[in-house]
């Protein structure tokens, strides 16, 4: 079978590749870009080695066309990002693409986008942020001499109601941006109290 034209030729993306070489030759990490340019290690890893080589253009590939257009494409990042915590089945009915939900997984990941467990965090506002931080600051320098008389309390809830499974559609080094986060919500069942102190323990002779 005759090799196709590349689709990826288009001039907004040989712009985004010319942006990772430009962080690259300004001295940037791969980490650095990958941060900066919202894409995965390994292709900032690959465009950095096929400048290298001489080019930044997609290499024809034998094969049937995709099913969906570059368009069509933007459209399934773009909302992925938004709701970032859809699957990949809602994306692809809510989108009415011409394909299985398996090739909207594939595609995300060609973009950088993978499916990750999110980050669980208890929901709290900017009063919240603030009394931790102050107390944080005011106990940072505290000694053991303190802290061994203190006891510290946690919990953990169980609860009766079924719980769903979580996932969350990112890029690498996002796992705590605000819509990346699974937010806690409290929800009725029992609750179990633990407590624990720090420092050592006194032995008989």
């Amino acid at each position: 079978m005759a090799a196709r034209e590349p689709r990826d030729n288009r001039p907004e993306i040989i712009m985004r590749r010319s942006m990772i070489i430009g962080y690259h030759e300004a001295g940037k990490s791969i980490n650095e870009i990958s941060h900066l340019m919202g894409l995965s290690k390994p292709t900032v890893r690959m465009w950095i080695r096929r400048f290298e080589e001489g080019h930044v253009e997609t290499r024809p590939r034998s094969g049937r066309p995709r099913k969906i257009t570059p368009q069509q494409d933007a459209m399934l990042v773009n909302a992925a990002r938004r709701a970032p915590q859809s699957t990949a089945v809602s994306l692809t009915s809510e989108l009415q693409l011409p394909c299985h939900p398996s090739m909207s997984r594939r595609h995300l990941h060609e973009a950088g986008v993978h499916c990750y467990v999110p980050a669980v965090k208890e929901v709290l506002n900017d009063v919240m942020k603030e009394s931790r931080l102050r107390f944080a600051q005011h106990y940072s320098n505290f000694g053991m001499d303190f802290w061994n008389t203190k006891i510290f309390t946690d919990e953990k809830c169980f609860t009766s109601v079924e719980g769903t499974r979580r996932h969350c559609w990112r890029v690498t080094n996002t796992r705590y941006d605000p819509q990346n986060i699974h937010k806690k919500v409290e929800v009725g069942g029992s609750v179990f109290h633990f407590m624990a102190g720090c420092g050592q323990r006194d032995q008989e002779s």
